[in-house]
C-alpha cells in the first residue's frame, strides 16, 4: 500500500472524501478524524481505503484486501461495518417513503404481500416518519457538492 505523511484532518480533503460515509451516519468529526488516525497509523492513505472499499463492495476483488496486514484488514472490516450501517438506514429510509406512497393507494395486507414483508413490517414502514428521508437527501446533496468541489470522489 501507499505509505504518505500524516494527512490533515478528514474535514480538510482527502480523509473526508474516503471516509464519506460516516459524516452520512452523523459521526462527529473527532471519531471521523479519530479513524482517519488510526487507518494512517497502519499505513494506509486515502487512496488506499477508496481502493479497497470500492473493490470490496463492486466484488470486483478481494486481493486490494487480502494485501494488507491483519491490522488493516480489521480496520477496513470496521469502515465497511460502518458503512454498512448507512446503507441499512438509506434502504429504510427509501422503503418507508415507498410503503408510504403505496399506502395512499391500497391496503398495508396487500402491499405487504406483493413485497414479500409481514403485515406489521409493511405497517411499521409506512407510519415511520417521513423527515428522514428529507435529511438524507439533504445531506447527500451538499456532500456530492463539496466532494466534487474538493475533487473527491465518492
Amino acid at each position: 500500500m501507499t505509505t504518505t505523511p500524516p494527512a490533515a484532518t478528514p474535514r480538510d480533503g482527502d480523509w473526508l472524501a474516503a471516509l464519506w460515509y460516516r459524516d452520512w451516519t452523523g459521526r462527529d468529526a473527532a471519531e471521523t478524524d479519530a479513524a482517519a488516525a488510526r487507518l494512517e497509523g497502519a499505513g494506509l492513505a486515502p487512496i488506499d481505503v477508496q481502493e479497497v472499499l470500492r473493490d470490496l463492495g463492486t466484488g470486483r476483488s478481494a486481493s486490494s484486501y487480502e494485501a494488507l496486514d491483519d491490522e488493516g484488514q480489521a480496520l477496513i472490516a470496521i469502515e465497511l461495518d460502518t458503512m454498512a450501517a448507512l446503507l441499512r438506514e438509506i434502504a429504510a429510509e427509501f422503503r418507508s417513503d415507498a410503503i408510504r406512497r403505496m399506502a395512499e393507494e391500497r391496503p398495508i395486507a396487500v402491499i405487504a404481500t406483493r413485497l414479500g414483508l409481514t403485515r406489521q413490517a409493511a405497517s411499521r414502514s409506512a407510519n415511520a416518519d417521513p423527515r428522514g428521508l428529507t435529511t438524507f437527501v439533504s445531506r447527500a446533496i451538499a456532500d456530492a457538492r463539496k466532494s466534487f468541489n474538493n475533487g473527491g470522489i465518492l
